[in-house]
């Protein structure tokens, strides 16, 4: 009598992406280690990244939050594996606190001439048809990420992390009587004349500048995601103005990011919107310590 052969193990479940970005591989990996700059393009379109903690390092931990267009959040927390910057990052990961449900995932970041290829490799610890719907969601993820690398040379980007919950520093965003004290570079003051805060909402105001000239603002709001997205677009000069908030080490980090039509239009204002912004985030970070 001869005895039954042994069932062959299954595979785990696998998925590999792989997508060439038309910029440096110290560009790229920046991009995708910063929070700040995480929280621009991680996930499908229309999802924000309202948490990312995570301590880059071989045996640190992440934590992230994905947020979808209806408000349900979706966790993933880990740990690193493997950090070798700036060409690999090994992670394993529980996918929406749901126990067993654990992904290794490889990313390498390899050098082609003068742009670099990210490959996305992971690896399901149980069995799951979800790899479809990964898929999609990376690829439209890495379509985020490569329009964010592609305005690289036009934008200005500042960010601060703020000792404050995300609701508070909100408010000091969306209730006027706050933003008009914090708003602009130091020794200015503002007078509102309109403030809409919707989609398509105009704002409207004077700032007054320390040697008494007065400069008019215009904007309309173009996206508003409560808590986490602010983006506005600016009439003149012409930029359009992100704002990002996320959770981050018990605090907030908000991300302002300004771009503008041409890499020319960003160096022309370069030399005093550029301190003007971290200024401006640092009147920020005052008013929220004063609401507190």
């Amino acid at each position: 009598m001869h005895a039954s052969p042994s069932p062959e193990p299954r595979k785990a479940p696998e998925l590999t992406l792989s997508r060439v970005f038309d910029a440096p591989r110290a560009l790229v990996w920046k991009a995708w280690t910063r929070p700040e700059h995480l929280a621009r393009w991680w996930g499908p379109r229309g999802f924000a990244l309202p948490r990312c903690d995570q301590a880059l390092r071989a045996g640190g931990a992440f934590a992230l939050v994905m947020r979808g267009p209806d408000g349900r959040d979706y966790p993933y927390r880990g740990e690193f594996r493997e950090v070798v910057e700036p060409e690999r990052l090994v992670s394993v990961g529980v996918i929406h606190d749901l126990p067993g449900h654990v992904v290794e995932t490889t990313v390498t970041f390899a050098e082609e001439g003068e742009q670099t290829r990210v490959t996305v490799h992971q690896v399901y610890s149980f069995e799951t048809d979800a790899t479809r719907g990964a898929r999609e969601g990376w690829g439209q993820s890495l379509d985020r990420l490569g329009e964010l690398l592609g305005i690289a040379g036009r934008e200005l980007v500042a960010t601060r992390l703020l000792d404050a919950p995300r609701d508070l520093v909100w408010r000091a965003w969306s209730e006027p009587e706050h933003l008009a004290r914090w708003w602009g570079p130091d020794g200015f003051r503002n007078t509102f004349q309109e403030l809409d805060f919707r989609p398509g909402g105009r704002w409207r105001f004077v700032m007054h500048g320390p040697d008494r000239t007065d400069y008019r603002n215009e904007s309309v709001f173009v996206e508003i995601a409560p808590t986490h997205l602010i983006v506005l677009d600016h009439s003149a000069p012409r930029f359009r103005l992100a704002f990002h908030f996320a959770d981050e080490g018990g605090g907030t980090r908000v991300t302002m990011a300004q771009r503008f039509e041409t890499p020319e239009a960003r160096e022309r204002v370069r030399s005093f919107a550029e301190p003007g912004n971290e200024q401006n985030l640092r009147r920020l970070e005052a008013e929220v310590a004063a609401m507190r």
